[in-house]
């Protein structure tokens, strides 16, 4: 710009008149005399002026006055000795005086000829001094070194490095010679020894991983460092390098997050309950924020495959469940429709299989409950509003034909339990008999019903005849425990309650096997089925007649 031009003639004039005075001679003496102690506060003072403007001195100048001064200072800043430092850490803690001074010199050593040597061995210098600020005690420290190494990063790309450094200057810092200073020094051990409870230190940490991430040099063992650096430390210190790796786990490859997801599953063994709640949010972070669904459905699959090791409590797969709907419902899935309904036939497939059941039918419904449960009009097209819940079950029906699988599925179970019983001639009581390893009889039962029942209602179907006969003998008239008949009354009195049975299939069952059961048999649960079938029965056939408030039989 043009106002530029008159500050730079002043700065000229003010340059020459400084070494006409005799400027130069006396700033070189300051450096060289013995006579009085020289301190990194002199320093500062002496250089700065030079190492901002020195685009504006004459190489003649550099060479005469500066060049032993760029040999000096680094000797001297060498010998600063630990209590030195911790002196200029306290008084410039802001102002990243050493690393500035170091940046004024190598500024004045690029206008030398063949300069390459001393630009190197400042460049080792300041990596040196970033070193040394690092290992001290001092947060402040520790925050100078960091912010340091992100002024020192930019300068290590291509585009900086062929506009700021020259343009032969191939033997200065190159991003793989820092990455093999990071690795020699050990710095990652470093950085991640402490301070990781403050988050403005994280922060700056985050930039260097991401360095590191870009030049493909975070290896398995540097994940595992940081993923390491939380476990079983303070809460603040958890919470901040979980969001560190929330932050950079979208710039990993396919193997740090695969790593990743390691590190999940080991810690998740091994963690308390809190601990497991802050990886659980965690891992929901990383799928509730995928736009793309990549992300997402590798976390899906990590918490399916929590829920079936066989190694875990109920409470830590309640919780893996837990989050795997969260996940469902509330991520950016681009096809969260299309996701769920892939997971439900993924379900339906191991329920087919009969593997791990009873999870399968508890997510199948929480998912389906996802889905709306108001009716559209007949006449809009499907492609005009989402998946209902009725659309949905017809869907599992007419694929699946769920109804007959979970039915078979139920007598399956109840036959194989019968065969053990017979083989093992032991008996256990119901509630302690866990065919699975994790859930016992009573429920294995349970939740075949309430799935099944479930399915009937919201998609508004009828049980058929020969479903119903099956259910009603397995459990009503081949019992393994007479819990299972009195699991078998309760059902059916909800069924003719909430969903009922069609006309025929009420009244043959009601006759044919209901009414041919030992009356002995009937307990209070027997005798409310009972009632219920038998009301039902007879109001198809018009045989209650309503008078006031009550039924009256013809």
């Amino acid at each position: 710009m043009e106002y530029r031009f008159p500050q730079r003639g002043w700065l000229v004039d003010f340059i020459n008149k400084f070494g006409e005075l005799g400027g130069f001679d006396k700033i070189l003496n300051r450096f060289i005399s013995s006579e009085t102690k020289l301190t990194i506060s002199v320093v500062i003072a002496l250089l700065k002026p030079w190492g901002l403007c020195y685009e504006y001195l004459t190489q003649s100048t550099i060479e005469k006055y500066f060049a032993r001064i760029i040999e000096f200072v680094p000797l001297f800043l060498n010998q600063l000795t630990e209590n030195d430092f911790k002196v200029e850490v306290k008084t410039e803690s802001k102002n990243d005086s050493l690393s500035a001074v170091i940046k004024w010199l190598r500024y004045l050593a690029s206008r030398l000829p063949n300069s390459d040597r001393a630009c190197r061995d400042l460049d080792e210098l300041r990596l040196k001094m970033i070193l040394r600020l690092l290992q001290t005690n001092s947060f402040s420290g520790k925050m100078n070194a960091l912010n340091e190494v992100h002024k020192l990063l930019p300068s290590l790309t291509p585009i900086h490095r062929s506009t700021l450094n020259r343009s032969d200057d191939s033997e200065g810092l190159t991003p793989e010679k820092f990455i093999q200073w990071i690795q020699e020094h050990q710095i990652l051990d470093i950085v991640l020894r402490d301070c990781l409870h403050q988050p403005q230190y994280v922060e700056k940490l985050e930039r260097i991983l991401r360095f590191m991430i870009k030049e493909q040099a975070l290896s398995r063992n540097d994940l595992a460092k940081i993923w390491n650096a939380s476990c079983g430390k303070h809460e603040a210190i958890e919470k901040n390098v979980h969001d560190l790796l929330a932050k950079l786990a979208w710039d990993f490859s396919p193997e740090q997050l695969e790593q990743l997801f390691d590190c999940f599953r080991e810690s998740w063994t091994k963690a308390s309950k809190k601990q497991r709640e802050k990886l659980l949010e965690l891992i929901r972070r990383l799928a509730e924020d995928d736009k793309e669904g990549l992300m997402a459905n590798k976390v899906l699959e990590l918490l399916w495959n929590i829920s079936h090791d066989k190694l875990f409590p109920n409470e830590i797969i309640d919780q893996a469940l837990a989050a795997h709907l969260k996940i469902l419902d509330y991520s950016c899935l681009p096809e969260k429709e299309k996701t769920k309904l892939s997971w439900i036939d993924r379900m339906m497939e191991e329920v087919k299989q009969d593997q791990h059941v009873i999870i399968s039918l508890k997510q199948m419904r929480e998912i389906c409950t996802q889905f709306s449960d108001h009716a559209y009009m007949h006449n809009m097209s499907r492609i005009s509003y989402p998946l209902n819940r009725i659309s949905l079950i017809d869907r599992l029906e007419d694929k699946h034909k769920i109804t007959r699988v979970i039915t078979e599925n139920l007598c399956h179970y109840m036959e194989n339990t019968r065969n053990c019983r017979e083989e093992t001639k032991k008996i256990l009581p119901p509630e302690d008999y866990y065919p699975d390893g994790r859930f016992n009889h009573n429920q294995q039962i349970n939740e075949r019903l309430v799935f099944l029942k479930f399915i009937l209602k919201e998609g508004r179907m009828n049980l058929c005849f020969d479903f119903t006969k099956m259910l009603w003998i397995t459990l009503a008239e081949q019992p393994v425990y007479p819990s299972d008949r009195e699991q078998c009354f309760r059902w059916f009195a909800e069924i003719i309650d909430e969903v009922g049975f069609d006309f025929k299939t009420g009244k043959d069952f009601f006759q044919n096997h209901f009414m041919k059961l030992e009356p002995h048999l009937l307990t209070d649960l027997g005798m409310n089925c009972f009632d219920r079938f038998f009301k039902s029965v007879n109001a198809q056939l018009n045989k209650f007649l309503p008078k006031r408030r009550s039924m009256r039989l013809i």
